[in-house]
């Protein structure tokens, strides 16, 4: 079939055409007109004091013991629930389409299936519809992250000059509008709604054409019958 014959037959089959097309440019609108997201993200990095951790027990660095301290204030926070695991680390959270909610995480340096923790960094990542909504979350969840902390250490008798502390980087983050490519997903949506309903619309009118075939193959052969010649099978 060449391109002159499938423009004849989407032509000829307009009214399975324009519906197609008309739902196409409905969802490529809706894709546009959908409002963006505002994102906002800090790492919170805990600290040892100062020559407190080396006085411990040789088999643990310092810094396994920050990594280690790190993991279990995460498990707090998140109420025993771990994050979901990204394919990526390097995927945002707006990115894996979530659009309202707060992530807490101890990043993984290995792969979503081979863990490895390399640094006592909990990130804090917020998505929001506005920008003092995320704001106000990212805060609460620092502080959530400082009580837990705290209260952890307090539990085991550990005091106020030995504990470990934390630091915020950075200490004003950004607040960013994630918007995505709306126009370039408008494109796709049409460009796919195009193809489909030309596929659809040529089976269609394969079907509607054998049907018609089948048809006058009957009807010709009822009046042949009729009129008493023999009929040729």
């Amino acid at each position: 079939m060449t391109s002159t014959d499938v423009l004849l037959t989407l032509l000829r089959r307009w009214y399975l055409v324009v519906p197609g097309l008309v739902l196409s440019a409905v969802c490529a609108v809706l894709v546009m007109s959908r409002p963006g997201v505002y994102t906002t993200e800090v790492q919170v990095i805990l600290v040892g004091p100062k020559g407190a951790l080396a006085e411990g027990t040789s088999l643990v660095s310092p810094e396994e013991s920050l990594i280690a301290m790190a993991g279990l204030v995460e498990r707090e926070v998140n109420a025993g629930v771990p994050p979901e695991a990204a394919t990526s680390e390097g995927v945002p959270l707006e990115g894996r389409g979530v659009r309202d909610g707060t992530l807490i995480s101890l990043p993984n340096a290995g792969g979503q299936w081979n863990y490895n923790y390399v640094s006592p960094i909990l990130s804090v990542q917020v998505v929001g519809p506005t920008p003092d909504d995320v704001v106000a979350r990212r805060t609460s969840a620092v502080a959530r992250i400082d009580r837990t902390l705290y209260d952890l250490q307090a539990a085991d008798g550990i005091g106020p000059s030995r504990m470990i502390s934390s630091r915020v980087v950075p200490q004003d983050p950004p607040v960013l509008l994630a918007n995505g490519r709306p126009t370039r997903a408008a494109a796709g949506i049409l460009l796919i709604g195009l193809v489909v309903v030309t596929s659809l619309t040529l089976l269609a009118d394969r079907a509607l054409l054998g049907r018609r075939s089948r048809r006058s193959r009957r009807v010709a052969v009822a009046a042949t019958a009729r009129n008493g010649r023999p009929v040729r099978s």
